[in-house]
């Protein structure tokens, strides 16, 4: 089962990327071609996401799912110490 605290980081992380571009959410949205509300429930941590939309999401922020996941992990890592 995948901890929520995993969806939560990820969704940090998704989030601050997309605010340091300056992309509003319903923009990204668009960019990502899906719900605007989605987007909020990603960034929330209270969707899982295909890794389908995981590509399009790490596209829309101009960096790969890898580095992504690699900066969730290390988030985790962090909250661990």
């Amino acid at each position: 089962m995948i901890s929520n605290n995993i969806l939560k980081v990820l969704g940090e992380t998704i989030k601050q990327r997309r605010t340091t571009l300056k992309i509003s959410q319903e923009k990204y949205a668009e960019l990502c071609n899906v719900h605007r509300t989605y987007i909020s429930q990603i960034e929330r941590g209270l969707k899982n996401v295909s890794v389908k939309v995981l590509f399009s999401l790490a596209e829309n922020l101009n960096t790969t799912p890898s580095e992504l996941i690699k900066e969730v992990e290390q988030q985790l890592e962090s909250k661990k110490e």
